[in-house]
């Protein structure tokens, strides 16, 4: 297992309220989980289910759960995340039920192997801080460089011209 089982605990464990949204968010969706013995991926935002979560897999069914916050292991065990789940009342509800049922159907825990935990954005998938860091910016900044505009040899309307126009 990888060494950045302190993030899920600290994501997944009751400070959940202290840990700011996004950073689940982050870690949920750039972080790949196998299933060992279910003790420590979380049911709904882990993505352990084909490189996907349950929440993403039936989005309007998270939204009706009384429990969000369980790990793979107890909502497994005897389907106790189906009763989590106030009643389906539309079509919709009922066909992510059957997706994720079907989806949830197949696991089977390993008791004697913990879960462990792939970070995609390093290649030996360790979780780093840096590389959290440096995810939050992925394609978030243009590469463009504005000074051979400005130091152009035109008159100072055409380059104003060309600078409005690439910003």
């Amino acid at each position: 297992m990888y060494r950045h089982s302190w993030i899920l605990e600290m994501c997944y464990s009751s400070k959940l309220q202290t840990v700011p949204t996004y950073i689940i968010y982050i870690y949920g969706i750039h972080s790949l989980v196998t299933i060992g013995n279910g003790e420590m991926a979380s049911f709904w935002t882990s993505s352990w289910i084909n490189e996907n979560t349950p929440k993403n897999i039936a989005p309007t069914l998270f939204k009706k759960v009384k429990i969000k916050n369980i790990i793979v292991q107890k909502a497994l065990q005897d389907n106790r995340w189906r009763s989590h789940i106030t009643p389906l009342l539309t079509l919709q509800e009922i066909n992510e039920y059957v997706s994720l049922f079907e989806a949830v159907g197949h696991i089977q825990l390993v008791d004697n192997r913990e879960d462990s935990i792939y970070w995609r954005w390093m290649s030996y998938g360790e979780y780093t801080t840096k590389s959290a860091y440096n995810i939050q910016f992925q394609g978030a900044f243009s590469k463009f460089r504005f000074m051979p505009i400005c130091k152009a040899k035109a008159e100072p309307k055409c380059r104003f011209f060309c600078l409005d126009f690439v910003t």
